[in-house]
C-alpha cells in the first residue's frame, strides 16, 4: 500500500495516518523484500489453528463438509462428523477406534477429537437461531431492494439519504406465569397473551 503512494510520500505521515508506530513501520519497509520473498507459512492472523499442520490428510474434505452443511443452514454436531467419517474414511476411523482401550473410551475420545477439530477451524457451540428464510433468499431480497432503490434515488447525492430504523418497543408486558388450579387448564385469552407494542423510528 505504501509503495503505491510513490517515492515522495512520507514514512512518518503514512505511519501516523494508519496508527502504526513509526519505528515499527520503518522496520517493515526496511525488511519488505525479505518479507515478500518468504515462502513459509507462519501463524494465522486469527487463533484458528495457530499455523499448525493437520495430522489427518482429509481435514480439508471434512471442513468442506461442515461448510456445505452450514451453508444450507442445517445443524452440525460432532455426531455428524462421525457419520461423515464412517462413510468417507472408514479405515482411518477403524484404526483410531482400535487404538483405544475399549469402545466407550474410543467413542468419547472420537467426539472430543471432532470437537477440537471444529474449534480449530472456527466452529464453536452456539445457540441456534430460528429463521423463516435462508441467507441466500435474504441475499436475493437485499439485491432486489438495492436495485430498486438506486433506480429511484440514485440521482440524489449520498448526503440526502437518511437511514431510518424501526425499533419495536413492548410495554404492559403480561406476566410469564399465572396462578391456576392443579388439574385445570392454564390457557389465557388470546388478547392477554401478548404485550402492547409501538414502533419507534430512530
Amino acid at each position: 500500500m505504501y509503495a503505491l503512494l510513490g517515492p515522495c510520500s512520507s514514512l512518518r505521515l503514512f505511519a501516523k495516518s494508519y496508527h502504526i508506530p513509526e519505528a515499527t513501520f520503518r522496520r517493515w519497509v526496511a525488511n519488505s523484500s525479505s518479507y515478500l520473498a518468504k515462502k513459509t507459512h507462519g501463524p494465522w492472523a486469527t487463533l484458528h489453528g495457530k499455523g499448525r499442520l493437520e495430522s489427518v490428510e482429509f481435514s480439508s474434505d471434512l471442513v468442506a463438509f461442515m461448510e456445505s452443511v452450514r451453508d444450507g443452514e442445517h445443524f452440525v454436531t460432532t455426531a455428524h462428523l462421525v457419520t461423515w467419517m464412517k462413510s468417507h474414511r472408514p479405515l482411518w476411523l477403524k484404526a483410531y477406534m482400535d487404538a483405544k482401550l475399549n469402545d466407550d473410551r474410543a467413542y468419547k475420545s472420537l467426539l472430543q477429537w471432532c470437537l477440537k477439530f471444529a474449534n480449530r477451524h472456527g466452529y464453536f457451540h452456539r445457540v441456534p437461531c430460528a429463521a423463516k428464510a435462508t441467507q441466500s433468499e435474504l441475499q436475493v431480497v437485499q439485491e432486489a431492494f438495492s436495485a430498486e432503490f438506486f433506480s429511484k434515488f440514485g440521482h440524489l447525492p449520498r448526503r440526502a439519504w437518511i437511514n431510518v430504523d424501526e425499533t419495536p418497543v413492548y410495554y404492559d408486558m403480561p406476566p410469564g406465569k399465572t396462578l391456576a388450579k392443579v388439574g385445570k387448564s392454564t390457557r389465557v385469552q388470546e388478547t392477554q397473551k401478548h404485550s402492547d407494542r409501538i414502533t419507534v423510528v430512530l
